[in-house]
């Protein structure tokens, strides 16, 4: 739609200019010989002095030249045609005076009416110039026979006249030239803008073939980027976007295409390509997103999202950034860092995603969502150490909603804080009834915590009002952060981690091992616990590889003096290597899936709780 828009006023403005272009040449041309009849019928030869035809000339001169200012290209274009007015009256109105001084006034105003000529037509100086010097020179040479003094006081008038034209015409010239600039690339990272990436998207829809001219629209977004610009501060940001503008530059191609849309959406077009082009091209800029951006405030990891979308002839450029959009946000509800191509099913999906953020918030006031509690178990004696809170949404028309199926939606739209503060409540809350009366036990209740809370910077003061609220002891209540979370090295987060463990509370680093550089932060930051990733157990049946990498990762917490826990455990297998391994927990459903309040409360009415995780 856009580009037909554009395109459509693009011509009506060309069609009004040509319409004012031949109006405003036949206004000005067809005045000059009705100037010049007049002046010959209605005009004697006079004899004046030098000082006085000075003086008139000068006047003429200062008159011609204030007209040069007046805003006559932003005139419309029926009032040109009172220039032939103007100068019929100043022709009447100056010949009672002192016929001279009409002289002078015909031939400046003409000066200065070609000069309006310039700025609304090209057409105008062609046909008037050869008609209006002759006029000028025959009034001076019929009215005023002094030619000797007025002649060459004449010719400094018109060469100063010619010098201001020349000189606002250089200048009109430049700033033509930086608006054409500034509108075709961005003020920050130097890549084309976004009008000008239309216009490129638009040429290469236009010159499709179909034949061996694959075209390709990328649009990148880097993940996390309004935390990292909210923590460090926009100047920081700006670094962020300049650096990775640059690396756009050295991942694509001479022929390719790359601009920047706003913010930190970034697009590359690429024209002459296939599927197999795209993708490789596609995995060099997600892998140029991770690499680590040294800054002047310290480094940051980052990672990128990517939608992929291949140009067709039905399509508009709205309609290709709005298909590479929507595969962008596909690749973000995947887990982000990655890419997609657009499909027309992930359309449908996005309506679906965005009425369901509204719901989200209908959801969370109207307290349709739920607890359910995962128990972890010691694996040398199988007894329960804690249970993990596991959000659930009961959804008035889709039924029991998992966290995969809503979370990134309120993590990117903000309601991730509201819903996490909701979480931390009700599972100290909860927590604090199931803990054991013995002296000496303690259930830990472990809550997960997202990105966006670390940064909202309220974490501490939540988890203090959840435990004065509830009575639970700091020392059973554990945060799960990822590994996502620790790679934003923000002084914010530091701060609010270091607040937690001087309240007491257990800081567990979750899904470890799928993040950049995991192994860093367990001696960086204060962490208790570790969680090994389900993706590394599930492995641990058939790759001895996995099984390595899983008995380093034990190796390096117990030298640290840090706990290990199992994600997803679910096959006698899994549990016994993770046993000789020397891992100290475990959960996942070879144990217990899930549960209801209700159900896990029965379950720990009939297990035996150890005092925490020893």
């Amino acid at each position: 739609m856009l580009p037909g828009l554009v395109s459509s006023r693009l011509g009506a403005g060309r069609r009004r200019a040509s319409s004012r272009d031949a109006l405003l040449g036949v206004g000005l041309v067809a005045s000059l010989p009705v100037v010049m009849i007049c002046t010959f019928s209605l005009l004697p030869p006079t004899h004046g002095s030098a000082a006085w035809s000075l003086v008139t000339e000068l006047g003429a001169s200062l008159l011609a030249i204030a007209l040069l200012w007046l805003p006559w290209p932003r005139l419309p274009a029926l009032f040109l045609m009172v220039f032939p007015g103007i100068l019929a009256t100043s022709l009447i109105a100056t010949a009672s005076l002192d016929r001279s001084l009409t002289a002078s006034y015909v031939g400046f105003l003409t000066v200065a009416f070609l000069y309006v000529g310039l700025t609304q037509s090209r057409l105008i100086p062609l046909l008037a110039i050869p008609i209006a010097i002759p006029i000028y020179v025959l009034c001076e040479v019929r009215v005023t026979p002094g030619i000797d003094v007025r002649l060459p006081i004449a010719v400094g008038t018109w060469l100063l006249i010619s010098e201001v034209l020349a000189d606002r015409s250089a200048r009109s010239r430049r700033q033509t030239e930086l608006l054409a600039a500034q509108v075709s690339s961005d003020g920050l990272t130097g890549l084309m803008s976004r009008m000008g990436l239309f216009r490129e998207v638009h040429h290469a829809l236009r010159d499709l073939n179909g034949v061996n001219d694959g075209c390709f629209m990328f649009l990148l977004d880097i993940d996390g980027f309004k935390s990292v610009n909210d923590t460090f501060g926009h100047p920081v940001g700006d670094e962020i976007l300049i650096a990775f503008a640059q690396r756009i530059r050295e991942a694509i191609r001479s022929i390719d295409v790359a601009g920047r849309l706003g913010g930190d959406e970034f697009a590359v077009l690429i024209k002459g390509a296939n599927a197999a082009i795209a993708m490789s091209l596609g995995n060099r800029l997600l892998a140029a997103a991770m690499e680590p951006f040294d800054l002047t405030s310290g480094r940051v990891v980052l990672t990128a999202s990517e939608g992929i979308v291949e140009l067709t002839k039905s399509m508009t450029a709205p309609d290709v950034i709005r298909d590479a959009d929507i595969a962008m946000y596909e690749a973000k509800s995947n887990g982000k860092n990655r890419l997609a191509f657009f499909e027309p099913r992930l359309q449908e999906e996005i309506v679906n995603r965005a009425r369901l953020g509204m719901e989200l918030y209908s959801g969370i006031e109207a307290e349709e969502l739920d607890l359910h509690w995962q128990p972890t178990i010691h694996i040398g004696t199988g007894r329960t150490v804690g249970v993990e809170a596991l959000v659930r949404w009961h959804h008035p028309a889709r039924g029991l909603l998992f966290p995969e199926e809503f979370i990134n939606i309120a993590e990117d739209s903000g309601q991730v804080v509201a819903l996490g503060k909701w979480v931390l409540d009700r599972a100290c809350q909860q927590g604090s009834d199931w803990q054991p009366v013995d002296i000496g036990r303690q259930l830990t209740i472990s809550v997960n915590v997202s990105p966006r809370q670390m940064l909202d910077g309220h974490l501490c003061d939540y988890v203090r009002g959840a435990l004065e609220a509830s009575g639970l002891p700091a020392t059973a209540l554990v945060l799960e952060i990822t590994e996502r979370t620790l790679m934003v090295n923000s002084p914010l987060i530091r701060q609010q981690l270091d607040e937690l463990k001087q309240l007491g509370v257990r800081l567990a680093i979750d899904d470890f091992g799928t993040g950049y550089s995991s192994l860093a932060y367990l001696r960086s930051f204060p962490i208790d616990i570790v969680k090994i990733d389900k993706s590394f157990v599930a492995a641990l049946d058939e790759d001895e590889q996995a099984v390595a990498l899983v008995h380093s990762i034990i190796s390096i917490a117990e030298a640290l003096g840090l706990d290990t826990v199992a994600e997803g455990v679910e096959t006698p297998t899994q549990l016994e290597t993770l046993r000789r391994l020397g891992c100290q927990v475990a959960q996942g459903f070879h144990y217990s899936a899930a549960l209801p309040v209700d159900a896990l409360s029965i379950y720990l009415e009939a297990s035996d709780i150890l005092p925490s995780y020893e």
